[in-house]
């Protein structure tokens, strides 16, 4: 799997090659009729955010953003890929019903500690 791969270059710099990467890997995983793994979509989903595409980020983590799952992260990408669309009032509304605090919450980035 890409993951590891796509987070090195991630904290390189190069989101846009961790992108690519991951929906090769995503698109290879289709072909072969293999469902992917929730944590690569949501490392799908992170990159999309990343890389400017908030409508691809939202679509990624949305079906993913399920109350007791432990992919918490979820919830945050769909929040902040909501902001990043414009959408400010969804974004409120979505962090309300699902307890986010957007003084917290929102600051979180799993590649932030790559970045050093």
């Amino acid at each position: 799997m890409s993951l590891h791969v796509g987070r090195t270059l991630t904290g390189a710099g190069d989101p846009t090659a961790a992108s690519e990467r991951a929906e090769r890997t995503a698109a290879a995983l289709a072909a072969a009729d293999v469902e992917e793994p929730g944590k690569h979509r949501l490392h799908r989903a992170w990159l999309a955010l990343k890389t400017g595409r908030p409508v691809d980020a939202e679509a990624l983590a949305a079906p993913l953003a399920v109350e007791g799952d432990d992919r918490w992260e979820a919830f945050i990408v769909v929040a902040r890929s909501l902001l990043a669309q414009g959408r400010a009032e969804d974004a409120k509304a979505y962090m309300a019903d699902h307890g986010l605090d957007p003084d917290y919450d929102l600051d979180y980035d799993p590649y932030a500690d790559d970045e050093d």
